[in-house]
């Protein structure tokens, strides 16, 4: 929904959730490892090494900011997002290159509105 792929999303969620779970009252229950791993921990430690920040360039050469999320690099949707906003960032930079780039950009807005 937000673009950042769904396996990304779920791997996202449930770290929060797991992490969230640490901090309620005790009397709460605790969250149970899913079925593919033997503890909290293990889970996490999966999750922290398969939710890398994905930055496509240096930030402070940027004419345009680029999207950053975390996410899983090795995941086929993730490198396809990365290329996908790899490409869009090339094109907005063309754009804002020109003299012209707010007509550009409004024109787009309206054609999408």
């Amino acid at each position: 929904m937000l673009g950042y792929g769904r396996h990304n999303a779920e791997l996202f969620q449930r770290r929060a959730e797991l992490f969230s779970s640490d901090l309620k009252i005790p009397l709460l229950p605790v969250q149970n490892p899913r079925a593919n791993f033997s503890t909290i921990e293990n889970e996490l430690t999966y999750l922290d090494q398969h939710l890398q920040p994905i930055t496509l360039t240096n930030p402070y050469l940027l004419l345009v900011q680029c999207v950053n999320f975390a996410a899983d690099p090795f995941c086929p949707e993730t490198i396809l997002l990365k290329k996908k906003y790899t490409d869009t960032h090339k094109e907005l930079t063309m754009i804002f290159k020109r003299k012209d780039w707010l007509d550009i950009i409004l024109t787009q807005f309206e054609e999408e509105f």
